[in-house]
């Protein structure tokens, strides 16, 4: 059982003037992206989340064989809410920015940069407030331009209301059968093969509306993945009476992560107001990313907030009628960090591993081993909340086609029929993979002659999904991940101190058993990782 709650902050959990700036209101950001002030855009949030399992094993032992058979079932039941974007993020024009484009058209922007309050301005050379120390209110922030607005609005619940007991639930059962065959005293087989199904991982009941038909081909609900089969197969050879051991091994591995990312989805496949949304500010006309237009402050944007939330309140419907879904009505499923759509063919993810190795006892109680290892993680996607990408290219340049799905005019944003969008389409599949591989190298000392110490060494790399840069090469960006280290060393030992003895029973408490431990590591450093910033280099309007 887990239950977890995240409220927003309010005064008396936070005084300080400095640090609690914002507290309480929409989310500010600027144009420079390393200014956030105000609510947490996870909060509120609350989870109850329930497991109930049953598992029972029977082991049979035989001549050589040593069998087990078995199964388990795991009941998970889970519910809450997560009312994300609360109430807005409003991104204002960051005064630099603001600055330059006085300097570039001041007839137009030179009245607008003048207007702004001392604590937004910069100084003569740009490196500098205007006045040090002078730190800018709210009420001085909303007196920036606005560059973009995202709302969030409608039902926070996980799941929503529309058909809640079913996708509340799910149930995952798994049979396995596995056998250690000693073929003889030296040498010794190991095999198995299991087997596991989930009956609600994803929303099997909601297929895909028609106005989803230039993203996806198959518009049928996500399948049930039946076929998820764990073999796996190892060995052990003794040589050398015993001092050299030969071992190996491989298998396949399903793994599944059932969370909020499924529950995101069904505010989009479901019928529209069933679910929570985030909203662009184009919905209303308030966003201006291409230059800043004067007059249309974030302190406009919020008085005008109340009205927002009215009006959409009365647009989206109640949530059950399927004849329109929510991503027919808001045409967008707004910050990628929020999930996104399945595509119809997500798999379950899956391991493969493999090792081959060697030990061998080089004297008594000191032993060397070294072991080549590989593990592939496949078909990694949205119930991992990974792989996510805009299929609708909204930021695609017209040059190249610009979006899928054309931006709606103010006619055709009221129409849930009409095959237009307002911002990003993000959708998930399964297609994110990684590769791991390495060789370890243990030196090994067991306790004798009053120390041991173990002496480990690896060789490895570590490889995969960067994400999508590149929507005609998902696989653009492959390479290096930022945990990846090609050496690793660690050491660790202990020495038991000489034993005191005297017949003097005081001394003999204070000094025996002893021990003295080290333990140390070194690690090389992480693969380098050059960032240049607003940069599209496939002209995809995907800027990293």
């Amino acid at each position: 059982y887990y239950s977890g709650r995240l409220k927003i902050p309010t005064s008396s959990d936070c005084t300080d003037p400095v640090i609690c700036l914002g507290l309480g209101g929409a989310q500010y950001r600027t144009t420079l992206s390393s200014f956030v002030i105000g609510n947490n855009l996870n909060t509120p949030q609350n989870r109850q989340l329930r497991t109930y399992q049953l598992t029972d094993t029977l082991s049979w032992q035989k001549g050589n064989h040593r069998i087990r058979l078995g199964g388990e079932w795991e009941h998970f039941y889970g519910r809450g809410s997560w009312e994300y974007v609360k109430p807005a993020i409003v991104v204002l024009w960051d005064p630099l920015h603001l600055a330059a484009f006085a300097a570039a058209v001041p007839s137009v922007y030179g009245p607008v940069y003048a207007a702004l309050p001392n604590s937004l301005k910069v100084n003569a050379t740009g490196t500098g407030p205007l006045v040090p120390g002078l730190l800018p209110t709210i009420d001085d922030l909303q007196k920036l331009p606005v560059y973009q607005v995202l709302i969030g609005t409608g039902d926070g619940g996980q799941p929503q209301n529309f058909r809640q007991p079913e996708a509340s639930r799910n149930n995952r059962y798994r049979l396995f059968a596995t056998d250690q065959w000693r073929v003889n005293n030296k040498f010794v087989l190991s095999y198995s093969l299991a087997w596991a199904y989930e009956n609600n991982l994803l929303n099997h009941d909601l297929d895909r509306p028609a106005y989803l038909s230039k993203i996806f081909s198959n518009l049928s609900a996500p399948k049930r993945d039946k076929n998820n089969f764990d073999p796996s197969l190892g060995f052990a050879w003794s040589l050398r009476g015993g001092k050299t051991v030969i071992r190996g091994g491989g298998g396949l591995f399903h793994d599944s992560n059932l969370f909020w990312t499924r529950l995101v989805e069904r505010a989009y496949t479901g019928p529209s107001g069933n679910g929570r949304y985030i909203i662009p500010g184009s919905f209303f006309g308030v966003d201006s990313q291409s230059v800043p237009t004067p007059g249309n402050t974030g302190a406009k944007v919020i008085a005008a907030l109340p009205t927002y939330q009215a009006t959409l309140a009365g647009f989206f419907g109640n949530g059950t009628d399927l004849s329109v879904r929510g991503i027919e009505r808001i045409k967008t499923t707004g910050d990628i960090g929020f999930g996104g759509i399945f595509s119809p063919e997500t798999p379950i993810a899956y391991s493969a591993q493999t090792t081959i190795g060697v030990q061998h006892e080089i004297v008594r109680n000191l032993t060397i081993q070294a072991d080549y290892v590989m593990r592939r993680a496949i078909h990694i996607g949205g119930l991992f909340d990974t792989f996510k990408y805009d299929a609708n290219r909204f930021n695609r340049p017209a040059s190249l086609g610009g979006p899928i799905y054309p931006i709606c005019t103010a006619a055709q944003i009221v129409d849930p029929k009409a095959l237009c969008s307002n911002g990003a389409i993000n959708i998930s599949i399964g297609g994110a993979n990684y590769r791991y591989s390495g060789l370890h190298v243990k030196v090994e000392r067991r306790f004798t002659s009053s120390y041991l110490f173990t002496a480990s060494y690896a060789l490895s790399r570590y490889t995969g999904f960067n994400g999508v840069v590149n929507p005609d090469n998902f696989f653009q960006a492959n390479g290096y991940q930022g945990s990846d280290r090609t050496h690793r060393f660690t050491f660790s030992g202990v020495y038991q101190t000489p034993q005191y003895g005297g017949d003097n029973k005081f001394i003999k408490a204070a000094l025996n058993t002893w021990q003295i431990s080290l333990i140390s590591q070194m690690v090389s450093k992480p693969p380098l990782t050059p960032t240049i910033s607003s940069i599209d280099p496939t002209g995809q309007g995907i800027n990293f």
